[in-house]
């Protein structure tokens, strides 16, 4: 007699109870001596627990980046501390300066280098200590000091301690968020090992919990316990430190005014103007990071980037600020954030602002020069609604918010259901706004591979099988809309003969709605995460033959809530050869911002849930 299985009920939160972070940060303790001139010394002393096999692969080489025309780091001593407490010191070839890797696939050019320290011995259990001073003798900006640190929510930190001296003469800002401390009066051994007559701050911070990444969240240092340091006052001041750098790189030579001219002749109207100017800059200038000097803050001259043909995205707006200086019309540098967070830090630091675009007061205009796939007037999604700063206004602004109109995707998808049961079809997708960009890249992406390839993987999204053809617009030719267009054949979804059903075939269509509906929301979540504003509209028509006989439709439905809304409707109508089913979806989507707290889940959790019946819901045929 078989003996029933009994299963245990469990929570949502089982997952994350049962999470064991990489590593944990068992005693951390930095010292920061800041000079009145902006220079500083920084000591960092840190003992790093190795908590899972997945520590000792990520975690048995540390590595620590620093500019090297700027500042000096010197590793004092590095050492693995066994689960048996034998300490065993890092060889001295074990500790190298090697030149940074490539940054998100472009070619890097930078000052920029890496001390790497790799330790022996490393098992679950070890610690991992660390002593290394650093002497900034460069600011970045003139007699400028910022400094910031956040605690990953992901690893466990028993203590860390930060000891801040700063000259008496400096206008110090400090946030320290989480943190427990403040200014203090040291004992006199303390004081005596520091300069005379600083100030000095001391915080304190642990975390006894950590807790697993989540899909589609913020980034920790957007929203976690953090320490920030800044002489800065506000952030137009960082603005004005960028602007000095730029302003002198911004010139009307011989050779960008010819150009300027070359690109616009023919051309009238100030917006047609501009448009012309950024997608030659867009179209023709190649992205290539390049870090030198002053830690990546100073662009090249503008002859040197026509010259090159290349550059970062500093590069990039000098030389459309240039051109378009050339034909009479005012810009601006626009510093900006290129990851999800959407706020600027308490005080200013230079973090989140990691990004620069370029501001056109004229037409209240926002354009991202290095964004190779976004057509005139449309920013990529990661820059929408978030604080600027326009450097040679001097204050501060925003860029626009997304919009669920301005970011759609229309597919019309025409398929006919052959007399043993497979599907024979074509798809038109035209786009807009931020789908456009993100369509306009994977299709550049998908050149070089192979076409079958591509197109299993398609049809795999959906447990689909069969063959086809996709062409699609030149990505690059910005000045054309983007359309895919797709023809393609599906192995038989149903059983012929005999009754069946079947869910709306997708094949290589775009497949936004079907993709959102099988995407399953997370049961709770802890933290933030990015969100989006969409419109999606599906036309699809199925035609059945005479031998096929559809029995049974979808009801169709409508669901609301407070940011999404969806509709869907089947109308089946006789043929002079058989049935034509035709079904038309919408989904809109609009957010206030690109940030979700916590609470959004609970809501998406129910329209998901109804969005998924409704996706899934079958055609029965006989």
């Amino acid at each position: 007699m078989a003996t029933a299985i009994a299963l245990a009920p469990f929570s949502p939160t089982s997952a994350q109870e049962a999470y064991r972070p990489p590593i944990a940060h068992e005693r951390k303790v930095t010292t920061v001596v800041v000079h009145t001139n902006g220079t500083h010394e920084m000591v960092i002393e840190d003992m790093v627990r190795i908590e899972t096999e997945l520590g000792v692969n990520d975690h048995g080489e540390r590595i620590m980046s620093f500019n090297s025309a700027l500042e000096e780091l010197e590793v004092l001593e590095a050492a693995t501390i066994t689960p048996q407490c034998e300490r065993i010191q890092v060889e001295s070839n074990a500790i190298r300066t090697v030149e940074e890797e490539l940054s998100g696939g472009a070619p890097m050019f930078s000052d920029m280098k890496n001390k790497v320290i790799v330790y022996p011995r490393v098992q679950v259990g070890s610690r991992l200590y660390l002593k290394v001073r650093s002497h900034q003798h460069t600011p970045h900006f003139g007699n400028q000091f910022f400094l910031h640190d956040v605690f990953s929510p992901h690893e466990l930190h028993d203590h860390v301690e930060y000891h801040v001296m700063v000259h008496p003469g400096l206008p110090l800002k400090i946030s320290a968020q989480g943190m427990q401390g403040g200014a203090f009066t040291p004992e006199a051994e303390q004081a005596a090992k520091g300069p005379k007559g600083y100030r000095h701050y001391r915080f304190t911070y642990s975390q006894p919990h950590a807790y697993p990444r989540e899909p589609g969240q913020l980034h920790f240092s957007y929203f976690a316990p953090h320490i920030m340091l800044t002489t800065f006052s506000d952030y137009v001041a960082v603005g004005k430190s960028y602007e000095a750098y730029a302003a002198p790189k911004v010139r009307v030579t011989p050779m960008v005014r010819a150009l300027a001219d070359q690109i616009t002749k023919g051309i009238s109207g100030e917006r047609e103007t501009i448009r012309a100017l950024y997608e030659w800059v867009a179209r023709n200038i190649r992205y290539v990071a390049i870090y030198l000097g002053d830690g990546g803050f100073e662009p090249h001259d503008v002859e040197t980037i026509l010259n090159n043909r290349y550059g970062d995205c500093k590069d990039h707006v000098v030389l459309l600020q240039s051109l378009l200086s050339a034909k009479g019309i005012d810009s601006s540098p626009a510093l900006i954030n290129l990851g999800a967070g959407e706020d600027l830090s308490p005080v200013a630091v230079t973090f989140p602002l990691n990004h620069v675009i370029l501001y056109v007061p004229g037409l209240d205009l926002y354009l991202d020069p290095t964004a190779q796939f976004a057509p005139f007037g449309v920013l990529p999604e990661v820059i929408l609604n978030k604080p600027v700063v326009l450097t040679r206004l001097n204050r501060l602004g925003r860029t626009p918010k997304m919009r669920a109109e301005e970011n759609r995707t229309a597919s019309r998808i025409r398929i006919d259901v052959l007399p043993d049961g497979r599907l024979r079809g074509a798809s038109e997708t035209t786009f807009s706004g931020s789908p456009e960009f993100e369509a306009r890249g994977r299709h550049l992406d998908r050149e070089g591979r192979s076409p079958e390839r591509t197109v299993r993987s398609l049809l795999a999204r959906f447990n689909e099988i069969g063959f086809g053809v996709i062409k699609d617009t030149d990505p690059v030719d910005l000045s054309k809309p983007f359309e895919l267009n797709s023809r393609f054949e599906l192995d038989a979804p149903v059983n012929i003969p005999g009754p069946s059903a079947m869910m709306v075939p997708v094949g290589l269509s775009a497949g936004r709605v079907a993709s959102i509906a099988f995407t399953k929301p997370l049961a709770q979540r802890r933290f933030p995460s990015g969100c989006s504003s969409e419109l999606i509209e599906e036309d699809i028509e199925m035609r059945f033959p005479a031998s096929i006989r559809v029995t049974r439709i979808p009801a169709g439905t409508r669901i609301d809530s407070s940011t999404a809304w969806y509709t869907s409707s089947f109308a089946l109508a006789p043929t002079a050869d058989g049935q034509l089913l035709r079904i038309k979806r919408s989904f809109r989507m609009q957010h206030e911002s690109g940030t979700c707290g916590p609470e959004h889940a609970n809501t998406w959790k129910d329209f998901h849930a109804a969005l998924y019946r409704d996706v899934r819901a079958q055609i029965f045929i006989e």
